[in-house]
């Protein structure tokens, strides 16, 4: 059995490689191809200024005849946050106004939480999965406004997907369609996302899905409100990226709706900057990102850096995981490879 490389040993590769190969691109096959001999299975992109730099799949058996489409986990909450903000441009909602406003049957204690709450991740309300598993719309809202907040609505930054499934549920109740249709309609479809799709959409004949770490069976094709909003989508590479340029061209939003989505409306203790499922800060390394980042249980790992000062974006995505959890250092392979490209495509060029 092969010995897996320590992400110290990657990232160092990566940077000795700059040093042998004197081309970004060919220190960047060097070091994915190490990565891929270690177990890494999917996609890569990095853009420069709004062009594709350097792009490539990796780790599979055979060179994929149509594009790889990967479980994106969380970055799904940035597209729900996109479409909420695209409907607040209209004047068809106010992220500003109480859920109680476009909701019935909100209790009291809830009554008063925003959309803009719900966006930041201020409602008060805990991660709790309460939706997970349940068809039924009405019972799903129930489900998700049924537990005791945590704190006071406004007060603190506590993740939970929660608050993006009801989120999804406020998308459906304003726009009048299914949140499937709303997401294909409204935003893959402008954005030229070819090989996107919601959780229980199938599978396009142009587009491949790489085994997941965990089979999914036939519940990847049930409705559930679990994975509506806040999870539950899957993208390409180049769709996630062609949905950056949608943005940086206003398909959907102005470039104050853009501010919105992934502006800096709350900081955390440790500096982190908190947009609509948007995240900011100054690296250790000194460089300043904007990243989104997602991670599915079963095996989707998604990462999506954009570092504005050297006008570079790095995408990263895998279904074989691993899951990051609290019990010992894994990394994901997506994290992986995105701290290897980094080192390779934001290194000072010398003469």
């Amino acid at each position: 059995m092969k010995r897996k490389l320590s992400l110290f040993i990657i990232i160092s590769l990566a940077a000795s490689t700059i040093v042998l190969a004197q081309d970004s691109h060919e220190a960047a096959d060097a070091a994915l191809q190490e990565i891929e001999r270690q177990g890494f299975v999917g996609s890569v992109l990095v853009a420069r200024d709004g062009n594709i730099e350097y792009a490539g799949d990796f780790g599979f058996a055979e060179e994929p005849t149509s594009t790889p489409s990967y479980w994106i986990a969380s970055i799904t909450k940035q597209f729900v946050a996109t479409s909420i903000l695209l409907l607040h441009e209209r004047g068809e909602l106010d992220i500003n106004k109480p859920v109680s406003t476009y909701l019935a049957g909100v209790p009291d204690d809830k009554a008063g939480i925003t959309l803009f709450q719900l966006l930041t991740h201020t409602s008060g309300l805990a991660q709790n999965y309460a939706a997970d598993g349940i068809s039924d719309r009405n019972e799903a809202l129930q489900a998700l406004l049924a537990a005791d907040l945590q704190s006071e609505p406004g007060k603190e930054f506590s993740y939970a997907n929660d608050n993006y499934n009801i989120l999804a549920i406020v998308l459906e109740s304003v726009a009048g369609q299914t949140y499937e249709r709303f997401m294909r309609e409204q935003v893959f479809v402008p954005a030229g996302m070819r090989d996107s799709a919601s959780w229980g959409m199938p599978i396009s004949g142009t587009t491949f899905v790489p085994p997941v770490a965990t089979p999914l069976g036939p519940a990847a094709m049930q409705r559930n409100w679990g994975f509506r909003g806040a999870t539950g989508m899957r993208a390409s590479v180049l769709d996630l990226f062609s949905f950056l340029k949608s943005l940086e061209n206003g398909v959907f939003l102005s470039e104050e709706g853009v501010d919105l989505l992934q502006g800096n409306h709350i900081q955390t203790a440790g500096g982190t900057e908190i947009g609509f499922n948007w995240f900011s800060r100054r690296l250790d390394n000194g460089r300043y990102a904007k990243f989104s980042r997602g991670q599915e249980s079963f095996g989707g790992n998604t990462v999506i850096y954009i570092y504005p000062e050297q006008g570079v974006t790095i995408i990263t995505a895998t279904n074989a995981g691993p899951a990051e959890t609290s019990d010992g250092p894994v990394t994901g392979w997506s994290r992986i490879t995105h701290e290897a490209l980094a080192e390779i495509f934001l290194a000072e060029k010398t003469n």
